[in-house]
Order: C-alpha cells, then structure tokens, then sequence
C-alpha cells in the first residue's frame, strides 16, 4: 500500500497523473483478486482523499462496492462520480451504472 500511496503523492506534486492511471489499476487488481476487496477499497479510498474532484475513484469504487451487494454506498459513489465527471465523460459512467439511455 506504501507504493501506492507514493505513486500517488507523485501525481499530485509532479503532475503526472498517469500514476493515478497505475493507483486505479492496482485497485482493479486487488478487487480481482479473491479476499482482497478490502486493499482495493483503501486504494480507491486513497485517491478520492487525494484527488477528490476525479470522478474515477468514486467510479471505481462504485463498482466494487455493487459488486459487494452494497447498493446504497454504490449508488453514492455513483453520484460523486457524475458530479465530479466532464461533461464528455458523463456517458459512459451511465453506461456504467447502467443509466438507461
């Protein structure tokens, strides 16, 4: 998890957000991985703590947390990604979530 976090402390400072691309990725993985949506959680915490106004964190871990059968929680993650999103991105977080068309 320090990696992580390091990685993710390097987009904000240096601007290089393709290490939040790689903190996403690592969640993915964990949430993959049986018996370990817990390290995801605090991955997709981590970024929302230090990016809270991109959507893919909430997005994420609006994922997982439905997947998890934790439907309220889900649904506001959901909301704070579309809030969060552009507006060119707001489609396929509909798709996402599963906003009918």
């Amino acid at each position: 998890m320090a990696n992580i976090d390091r990685l993710l402390d390097s987009c904000l400072q240096q601007g290089n957000c393709q290490t939040l691309n790689d903190g996403l990725s690592a969640a993915q993985v964990y949430s993959q991985w049986e018996r370990h949506d817990a390290e995801a959680m605090a991955v997709y915490d981590g970024i929302i703590e230090k990016q809270p106004s991109d959507f893919r964190g909430y997005l994420a871990k609006g994922v997982l947390l439905r997947r998890q059968g934790r439907k309220g929680d889900a649904q506001r993650a959901f909301l704070q990604a579309r809030y969060n999103a552009p507006p060119e991105s707001r489609g396929v977080i509909d798709r996402v979530i599963g906003v009918p068309r």
